[in-house]
């Protein structure tokens, strides 16, 4: 299991050891439950672990599974809402194997993960009752996720009295079912498998005609054999590769060719800095005839607005007087104002803003500034017809000099160009061969995943067939099942050492799969340490029934903290504090993992007895000078 992230990738090899027993070990709250978790989510729980250190460092996790001694890897983004899975041939480290998309919705859903997880565990096609007790009941499609029941004994299951979901009757009867298919003891057991096999074989034409189909496109599009076509681009790139060079020389060759250029070359960089300096000086220029232009016509305006007052104090004059406006005889001479009083009636006038205001003078004043600003704007536009000329000059000289450069180095590049164009035409040329030869490499990689995918489900209806054929020969019934079950209960019991495990009866499983100790049902037993031995001899004694039979389990378990509440150092029930039970439990998984290596037995356990050592695969210490620290090794805070 492989975690990948931005800053590295953390994980987990189950092979470390070489054993099928994989034990992982180490202090708490250093990611050994998280290993389980993100095992159980690539093999589609909805949730995985969520720890702060996960969510830093981590944005995917891949597992790599083993069936029939072919690799797969699984794949699932993590802290995403994407819910979809990808799927591909070979190890996790293969990159270049074809990727399968599988979403995570129904099982009956032939695209969906849980679809291909049943079908790659030999149980496709089973379905199992809604409600118990109605013929009637409606059937949904076995889920792998039903499975996993059977294959993950989580650490809250261990003594919360609900190891069959007891407080979930839909689920404690789908577990129930999921049991009786796994043991062949399901009623519609026989109808199952050749509805499987109906299906199998009507999957096997389709797949089988979408294989012929694809070598018929081969074969007239004349596409290559696989092994050519990687010669073809192992050539190609080869050739690529050359060109490259091929160019760089050119290129090189070019820049030395065109050397005695540089005093062309400078001249031309002098004549563009002289037309630049030329057309800012120009530009500067008529921007400032253009701000003049507006002073003169406010000029214009204010000479024209001075005659205007003139002209009202002419016409509107209040002391143009002539007749004496008492006796209306004609005045010897006309009154005016003097010492700012009236010499008609001798009063003193008030303050008039316009008294000692001389509108000629303002007039005459604003001429002369009218005058002076037209002989400056004169001078403006002779600079500014000047600098046209100059900058017309200017780029003349500079397209004539850039003229002289261009046919200058045109004619000692005009071979380097013709080859280079060339070059890079058989470069392109190449790359749309590369091209075409990828995309004929993805149309057999698409006929050898369905050539994988024929092979198993040939397989499959191999198997299937031989087990109808066991099946009508000499199918189970549940209750012999169930001896056998118990039988194999009661003997690990007995042989971990349960106190007083034969009182009041044998040991056994009833109807329903449920474990009796004692004589009572183990909700009953009432110890903490009783209900972690009897679960962990139930996940067992079904999981290798199962294997020792040949049954269509997943072919592992997953067990997290078997020790729980046997621990010497734990207080209660002093009976299943006895150290020898613990060794012989660990003994006893030991033993049977040796003599069944197609089976898989994973435990997570703070402090695992010696006698496993050789089976630790890791070991987290939680001390930052002893690595490795947990899963994610460079959280050490």
């Amino acid at each position: 299991m492989r975690l990948t992230g931005p800053t590295g990738d953390y994980g987990v090899d189950f092979d470390a050891r070489g054993s099928n027993l994989a034990v992982i070990a180490g202090q708490i709250f250093t990611g050994k439950t998280t290993i389980l978790g993100f095992v159980d989510y690539c093999l589609g729980n909805d949730e995985h672990p969520t720890h702060p250190e996960i969510a830093k460092r981590a944005r995917a996790v891949s597992l790599e599974i083993a069936v029939d001694g072919t690799s797969w890897t699984i794949e699932r983004p993590i802290f995403s809402s994407e819910q979809l899975a990808w799927v591909h041939l070979g190890d996790i480290g293969d990159t270049k194997a074809p990727i399968i998309r599988k979403n995570l919705e129904a099982p009956s859903d032939p695209d969906s993960l849980s679809f291909w997880l049943v079908q790659v565990a030999g149980l496709e096609g089973l379905r199992l009752k809604v409600t118990a007790g109605n013929p009637n009941s409606p059937t949904n499609l076995l889920s792998f996720r039903d499975l996993m029941w059977v294959c993950y004994l989580q650490h809250r299951r261990l003594d919360n009295q609900a190891l069959l979901f007891e407080d979930n009757p839909y689920k404690r009867f789908k577990l129930q079912q999921v049991i009786e298919v796994l043991f062949d003891v399901a009623d519609q057991r026989l109808t199952d498998l050749m509805d499987q096999l109906s299906l199998l074989r009507s999957e096997h034409r389709e797949k089988v005609g979408e294989i012929t189909s694809l070598k018929g496109f081969l074969y007239e599009s004349d596409t290559p054999a696989r092994t050519e076509i990687d010669s073809q681009r192992t050539e190609i790139a080869a050739e690529r590769e050359l060109l490259n060079e091929r160019l760089a020389n050119t290129d090189s060759e070019m820049r030395a060719a065109t050397g005695y250029a540089r005093e062309l070359r400078t001249r031309y960089a002098e004549a563009r800095m002289n037309s630049g300096a030329a057309a800012s000086h120009q530009r500067d220029r008529e921007t400032l005839i253009e701000r003049l232009l507006p002073l003169r016509g406010q000029y214009a305006e204010d000479e024209r607005k001075l005659t205007l007052v003139g002209e009202a104090r002419r016409l509107f004059d209040p002391l143009h007087v002539i007749n004496c406006p008492s006796c209306l005889q004609k005045l010897p001479e006309a009154p005016g104002i003097v010492d700012a009083h009236c010499t008609l009636c001798g009063q003193e006038l008030r303050d008039d803003t316009d008294a000692g205001f001389d509108v000629d003078a303002e007039r005459h004043a604003t001429k002369e500034r009218t005058r002076d600003l037209d002989r400056y704007i004169d001078r403006v536009q002779e600079e500014v017809d000047l600098a046209r000329r100059t900058v017309a000059q200017v780029r003349a000289v500079e397209e004539r000099v850039e003229s002289e450069l261009n046919s200058a180095v045109a004619r000692e590049l005009s071979p380097y160009v013709q080859a280079r164009e060339g070059l890079v035409s058989a470069r392109e040329q190449l790359a749309a061969k590369d091209a075409a030869l990828e995309k004929a490499v993805r149309w057999h990689e698409g006929l050898e995943r369905r050539e994988a995918e024929l092979a198993m489900l040939e397989a499959r209806q191999k198997a299937l067939r031989k087990e109808l054929d066991e099946r009508r020969e000499n199918r189970p019934e549940k209750a012999v099942v169930i001896d056998d079950l118990s039988s194999r209960f009661a003997s690990l019991l007995r042989e971990w050492g349960f106190p007083k495990v034969d009182e009041g009866e044998a040991p056994r499983l009833d109807d329903g799969f449920v474990p009796w100790v004692r004589g009572r049902p183990y909700r009953e037993v009432g110890s903490s340490g009783a209900m972690t031995l009897i679960a962990v001899a139930w996940q067992l004694t079904l999981f290798e029934r199962a294997i020792e039979e040949g049954l269509p389990h997943p072919g592992f378990v997953m067990i997290d903290s078997p020790e729980k509440n046997l621990a010497p150092d734990k207080v209660g029930d002093t009976d299943f504090l006895d150290p020898k039970i613990v060794e012989r439990m660990w003994t006893h998984m030991k033993v049977w993992c040796e003599s069944h290596p197609r089976a898989q037995l994973v435990i997570v356990e703070n402090t695992p007895p010696a006698l496993v050592d050789d089976n630790v695969i890791i070991r987290f210490s939680r001390d930052p000078a002893v690595p490795p620290y947990g899963l994610i090794a460079d959280e050490t805070g």
